[in-house]
């Protein structure tokens, strides 16, 4: 789950060329895997698409805005109309991520190990409920990892998608071409 924007002029004619994920027989998961990661990278070395998790790893989080917030920017196609890109890149340039504020999130949102993403908080609290309904136990905080983020390390990977996003919509804003946004 996450975020998908698209630069239809440079990204369709990218994909015409990658072969589709077909499963492999006999391929184990961690081949699967590492195959599915390998097609993400090659999608946004393309230039021409960007993809955002609603993970600890969501830059906007970490910024402290939202991918709900962009969704109203949108045309009624999906389309982050270029007045908004160009509104988008502002607010962004606006917030410059510090390794400071990288730490704070990390404290506030990350450091009992539980993911506390606006979205993955909602899909919890639903299957919880649901849970919940049927007599089973609730699994409080499904969604852990073994310890928090390092810092350093979610500094580099925020700020590389801060600057990956940043450039897609100049991109966008120089070919005059509205980005597709599948929030």
């Amino acid at each position: 789950m996450g975020a998908d924007i698209y630069l239809e002029s440079i990204w369709v004619p990218f994909a015409e060329k990658l072969s589709p994920l077909t499963p492999t027989p006999g391929l184990d998961l961690p081949d699967a895997l590492s195959a599915l990661d390998d097609y993400f990278e090659g999608m946004q070395a393309s230039g021409g698409y960007f993809r955002n998790s609603y993970n600890a790893g969501d830059v906007l989080w970490a910024m402290g805005l939202s991918w709900p917030a962009v969704g109203k920017m949108l045309d009624q196609g999906d389309y982050l109309p270029l007045e908004r890109a160009r509104e988008l890149v502002e607010i962004i340039e606006a917030r410059p991520l510090t390794r400071q504020q990288v730490a704070a999130h990390i404290f506030e949102n990350l450091i009992d190990g539980v993911e506390r993403h606006p979205f993955i908080g909602l899909v919890q609290r639903s299957l919880e409920r649901a849970l919940a309904e049927t007599g089973e136990e609730p699994r409080i905080g499904f969604m852990m990892f073994s310890q928090p983020p390092d810092v350093d390390s979610l500094f580099g990977f925020l700020n590389a998608s801060r600057n990956q996003l940043l450039a897609i919509l100049r991109k966008s804003i120089e070919l005059n071409e509205p980005l597709y946004c599948d929030l």
